[in-house]
């Protein structure tokens, strides 16, 4: 798979393999015409316009070179994700998880589509008003599913998700999950029956480590995974946290977010 060239202003780190790889694409992209250009200094939709005009062998290319050996697997698989708190949200803070979490999503892909999860969460509760729903709209993946496809982001909601899964799509993007918030992991057999509740985060690192660790978003504070409590709730507690795959599947519902391709 190619690289995105609208992200290497991200993933760049200064590296001699990736300063290697833009050198020598400048320089093909010279040949073909395109004048002097510096891709690192090129705004985010011109270098997706670059992109659907540069030939799929040059693309590979160039990919090829900046996927060295040295760059880790938690580099490829880690996403500068945006985070918002739902505790400041205009409607049904405490119960509206679901939408700062793919607000989340949806500002990191399209940055420009939101200002914040405010913008988002309303237009959830006025579509959720005009067709008929009841209640907290906020739960009904399905309104989520159309509002993205609305702002241009195409996805479906499955409930499939499992450790090989998870760790191939955050390959591609960060990740709308579901999980059980409430109860303490039990040391017996069957943990899962001690636990309840649902709750929306949204993940956006995994590591290479022998044991996983995910890195994640949680809208509602920095949440203890064993004990099943929220340790501080103040807004940005929840940015960033970490946890492992072991833990991180004992809670899961199985429900995800799938960004189509």
């Amino acid at each position: 798979m190619h690289l995105d060239l609208s992200k290497i202003g991200v993933y760049y780190k200064q590296l001699k393999h990736q300063d290697a790889a833009i050198a020598w694409l400048e320089m093909q992209l010279s040949k073909y015409g395109f004048g002097n250009v510096r891709l690192l200094e090129l705004p985010i939709q011109s270098l997706v316009n670059l992109q659907e005009k540069i030939g799929k062998k040059t693309m590979q290319n160039f990919t090829d070179q900046w996927r060295a050996d040295s760059v880790s697997t938690e580099e490829r698989t880690s996403h500068l994700a945006q985070y918002f708190s739902q505790i400041d949200n205009p409607i049904l803070p405490f119960t509206t998880c679901n939408s700062s979490a793919n607000a989340m999503l949806l500002k990191t892909l399209k940055p420009t589509a939101i200002a914040d999860d405010a913008e988002y969460v309303r237009k959830v509760f006025a579509y959720g008003a005009k067709s008929g729903f009841k209640g907290n709209v906020s739960i009904y993946h399905s309104i989520h599913t159309k509002i993205l496809d609305d702002y241009g982001l195409k996805t479906e909601w499955r409930c499939d998700l499992n450790a090989k899964r998870l760790s191939e799509e955050l390959q591609h993007a960060p990740m709308v999950v579901n999980i059980l918030h409430k109860g303490a992991i039990s040391t017996n057999k069957d943990s899962r029956s001690c636990l309840g509740g649902g709750h929306m985060i949204l993940l956006h690192t995994i590591t290479n480590d022998a044991v996983p660790k995910i890195k994640y978003h949680d809208p509602f504070g920095a949440f203890d995974w064993q004990g099943g409590v929220y340790s501080d709730r103040a807004i940005g507690a929840g940015k960033d946290n970490i946890v492992s795959l072991p833990l991180f599947l004992a809670r899961t519902q199985f429900g995800w977010r799938k960004v189509c391709r």
